[in-house]
């Protein structure tokens, strides 16, 4: 079996050989050892010595008075186990705040507050040995801070950094200066300790205060500031050490939010050395543990966007260390009001963006104090300290798949492999446009995406570019091209926000005066303010008006808003409307408009550059359940609800794309999220069918309208706005066909299941002189229903068989029917057989009687559905039938019915 270091040390040597490491989840394995010390252990700490030692100081209770005590660590790779040297009490006077760091392999500095009258900052210098393991000196005490430090339930903590085997630095908040921030300098000779003047980074109430050395002459200082008439109050710094004397460049915010104390806890962790990590506890924000990249370039410092680690519950005390090659590891605890839990996660930082893996929680139902990570054996084992009355969690975090980033040079199609270093990129890769034009000529996948300036990414119209993490595009707009033709549009998927991109959307020309011109409808994918005549040149815009349901022209002056829908005028020849600029993403709102109950439509439209999904991730608020998209081709509106369409309507909803839904009450909204963006290619493809349903189609020479009827016993006989979908009716010389309900025009309509038989009644519309269609396009989980059209002179029409036609001389001519649908009953059944006997007896069919010739049994359940078919050829037959309720019987010979009754199974 291969030990832990051995892996280890394997994978060490493949990162060698690895340029351009990218991210890959790292899983996080728990795990439990012999504690260090006894019950009701807490203030520990922890310091790395070397790949496989380390030190550790705690106090045995919560009183002031308790020893402080220390003992070395030694972690056996290959068991995975720690054993421990002895116990040694460090301290016996009252003292709190304990840090300890290691300078090398034989010397540490303890730091403590002592408790005494003068609550004086102490340190000394501890002796060790690794070769047995054991503590063998404490030397004399030195003071690093005249005064009081500011208590550590106010957030107050002593944080030390090693800077060399011989030196280090120390800050605190000096209670005796308005709990001010200082740091030292501190050097170790032989076993002496001595201190550089203060160096105050912020003059004002510090708390929560954290160290991270970038270089052996620089580091980062990061804090909450607890000035109440402070907006920002989430500060960080570099330091610069000459010698023993330390001087700061410019106080950067990295957080804003109103009023003093919002950052409850921090922490900070270098990544290299112009680059680190700032962990917080969101405090204006439930505490929700969040982080940022900080860059520190030509003595100026820059943030990534936030990210997210956890927002689920409250978080505190949180500790976070690096891994390698940007990842880095967080502890914190979390209590989300009625579960106290201490958890890690593993995140990485590429650029300006962190990716987060999941939430990996160690224990449930104790709180954990001074949480405190720290890594071993190359960034592959971590350590978490103490929980209350408890001693030591130990964790190890295994190094998952390294994948190299692939990196683009030159010109060509995306999944031409000769112009990649480290392959064609998947799911999982980042990638890299060094330099070139690469085109996305099949759909393309990546975990984030940096286009460099003067590199090109081309995205062929049809396909797609889904990059699930960050994108980085350092060049200009033009640099992320989406391209647009008759056959449709390309699209972007991704969540990073300020992306910058050239997007186009193809619009059909037509001759002037001709009479197939025709409206687009559209949504602006982009955030800036579009003013019409900037995009628009030589054509119409036109925006719709809820109040009176009307349409007007936009002109110079009128603004595109995100999120609403706009109809433009097909130009006298063929182009493309151009949006340049950032790319919408994150949650957008739109507001919705309701006069009274005979308007509240409104047109909106997908603001995001990719298909959205209108069953997920959207919120409606007073809004009814169903879509309406002019359909071109058949020159009606394709509706769509609830997983049923008309006119090719879906839950998909195409990038860009303006549609109608129709409030239903004052104070609506749509909300748009991420989580609604479409993955696939995405034009209108047919609905999913779940409940039984048919469609009937209408056409003519000008195009086709269609209506749907379903049965769901979650609906109602009247217009329900979840299931229904209304009939919105659209100019020209198409055909438009609808159901009634309750004086309701309907071009889906939902209702509950029936017994026996149904009528619906329906209108058809034939707008202009000359002839008309109707026909069943399908028929779904339906097989034992018959399907009349009966007209309003009683003619009848077997319309699953044939196909109605009909002239008019007139203009508008509307013609009245009636859907009735009939389950194949005793009435329907020409030649019955009455000697046959159907029952029931303990959820059994018992059939006797039958022709002594070869037939067929079919049951029906109550809703039509087929559940069960068998051939017999004896008198008698019986079917077990496992469930309950109403079942219909048929049983026939060479086709035709010759019995049919109806048998109740309780």
């Amino acid at each position: 079996m291969v030990s832990l270091k051995q892996f280890i040390q394997a994978c060490l040597l493949l990162l060698l050989c690895l340029p351009n490491i990218s991210y890959s989840q790292r899983t996080i394995l728990t795990g439990r050892d012999n504690g260090f010390g006894s019950l009701y252990t807490h203030d520990a700490k922890i310091s790395l010595i070397d790949g496989d030692h380390f030190i550790v100081v705690w106090k045995e209770n919560s009183s002031s008075d308790s020893d402080l005590l220390g003992r070395i660590g030694q972690i056996d790779a290959a068991n995975d186990t720690i054993t421990y040297g002895p116990q040694k009490t460090l301290i016996s006077d009252p003292c709190r705040y304990p840090e300890i760091i290691s300078l090398s392999s034989s010397k540490a500095v303890l730091f403590y507050e002592s408790d005494d009258t003068n609550d004086i900052g102490y340190s000394h210098v501890v002796n060790f040995t690794t070769s047995n393991d054991s503590i063998t000196s404490i030397e004399s005490a030195v003071s690093f801070s005249s005064g009081d430090i500011l208590p550590t339930d106010d957030g107050g903590n002593i944080y030390a950094e090693p800077i060399s085997s011989s030196s280090f630095l120390v800050s605190y908040s000096n209670a005796e200066s308005n709990n001010q921030g200082e740091i030292k300098v501190g050097t170790v000779s032989g076993n002496s300790i001595s201190y550089g003047s203060a160096a105050v980074f912020d003059n004002s109430e510090v708390r929560y205060q954290a160290i991270s050395l970038l270089t052996s002459s620089k580091f980062a200082v990061t804090w909450g500031d607890n000035d109440a008439n402070s907006n920002e109050p989430g500060y960080t710094r570099i330091g610069n050490i000459s010698g023993t004397s330390i001087t700061y460049e410019t106080t950067t915010s990295f957080y804003t939010a109103s009023g003093s104390d919002a950052v409850s806890s921090v922490s900070t962790t270098a990544l290299n050395d112009s680059t680190y990590v700032i962990v917080y506890a969101d405090a204006a924000n439930s505490n929700y543990a969040k982080a940022r990249v900080a860059h520190h370039t030509n003595s100026a410092l820059s943030f990534g966007d936030v990210a997210i680690i956890n927002d689920n519950s409250s978080c505190y005390d949180l500790s976070s260390s690096h891994l390698e090659n940007g990842e880095f590891i967080i502890a914190f605890y979390s209590s989300n009001g009625s579960t106290d839990t201490t958890s890690v996660v593993t995140a990485h930082a590429a650029g300006d963006y962190i990716h987060v893996g999941d939430v990996s929680n160690y224990f449930e139902g104790n709180k954990a104090t001074n949480n405190q990570i720290i890594t071993f054996n190359s960034n592959t084992v971590a350590y978490l300290d103490i929980l209350n009355y408890q001693s030591y969690t130990r964790g190890s975090v295994s190094l998952g798949t390294l994948i190299a980033a692939s990196v683009w040079t030159g010109t060509g199609q995306w999944h031409d492999a000769s112009k990649w270093q480290n392959g064609v990129p998947g799911d999982h890769s980042s990638v890299i446009i060094q330099s070139g034009t690469v085109t996305v000529g099949d759909d393309a996948l990546a975990l984030s995406l940096t286009i460099k300036s003067g590199a090109t990414v081309d995205v062929s119209a049809t396909k797609y570019l889904n990059v699930s993490g960050a994108l980085d595009n350092q060049g200009t707009a033009s640099a992320l091209k989406l391209n647009s033709t008759s056959s449709g549009t390309a699209f972007l998927i991704n969540n990073t926000p300020g992306v910058s991109a050239d997007l186009y959307q193809y619009i059909t020309g037509a001759a002037a005066n001709s009479p197939s011109k025709q409206w687009h409808y559209f949504s602006k994918p982009i955030s800036e303010t579009i003013d019409v005549p900037t995009v628009f040149t030589g054509t119409y815009v036109i925006q719709h008006s809820e109040s009176d349901d009307s349409w007007s022209y936009l002109s110079s002056g009128n603004q595109l808003s995100t999120g609403k829908g706009y109809g433009v005028w097909e130009l006298d020849a063929t182009n493309t409307i151009q949006f340049l600029g950032t790319v919408n993403t994150g949650d957008i709102t739109v507001n919705t408009d309701y006069t009274n109950a005979e308007h509240g439509w409104n047109f909106i439209g997908n603001p995001y550059p990719c298909p959205i999904n209108w069953d997920e991730g959207i919120t409606r608020t007073n809004v009814n359940n169903a879509t309406y998209i002019f359909d071109k081709s058949s020159g009606n509106y394709a509706s769509y609800v609830n997983g049923t369409g008309t006119n090719g309507g879906t839950k998909a909803i195409a990038s860009m794309q303006g549609f109608f839904v129709r409030a239903n009450a004052t104070d609506g909204s749509v909300k748009f999220t991420n989580t609604t963006k479409y993955n696939v290619a995405t034009g209108f493809k047919s609905a999913i069918v779940e409940s039984p349903q048919i469609q009937l189609k209408a056409k003519n020479d000008m195009g086709s309208d269609e209506l749907v009827v379903r049965f769901n016993d979650s609906t109602t006989e009247q217009f329900d706005a979840e299931f229904d979908a209304f009939k919105l009716f659209s100019s020209g010389n198409s055909p438009k066909i609808y159901t009634l309900a309750q004086n309701e025009k309907l071009s889906i309509n939902s209702l509950p299941t029936f017994a026996d038989s149904i009528q619906i009644p329906m209108e058809y519309i034939a707008p202009a002189k000359g002839k008309y269609h109707l026909k069943l396009k399908s028929k779904s989980n339906l097989n034992d229903t018959q399907l009349l059209l009966i007209k309003s002179d009683n003619t009848t029409i077997e319309i699953e068989d044939n196909e109605y036609s009909f002239e008019t001389t007139e203009e508008n001519t509307k013609i009245d029917f009636t859907l009735k649908l009939i389950k194949r009953n005793v009435s329907s059944v020409i030649h019955r057989i009455s000697t046959i006997q159907a029952y029931a007896e303990n959820g059994v069919l018992k059939l006797s009687k039958l022709p002594n010739i070869k037939h067929k049994i079919d049951i029906y359940n109550s809703i039509g559905q087929l559940v069960h078919t068998q051939f017999n050829d004896q008198s008698e037959s019986q079917i077990q039938i496992n469930h309950k309720g109403v079942f219909i019987v048929v049983v026939s010979n060479d086709s035709k019915a010759l019995y049919q009754e109806k048998v109740v199974i309780q």
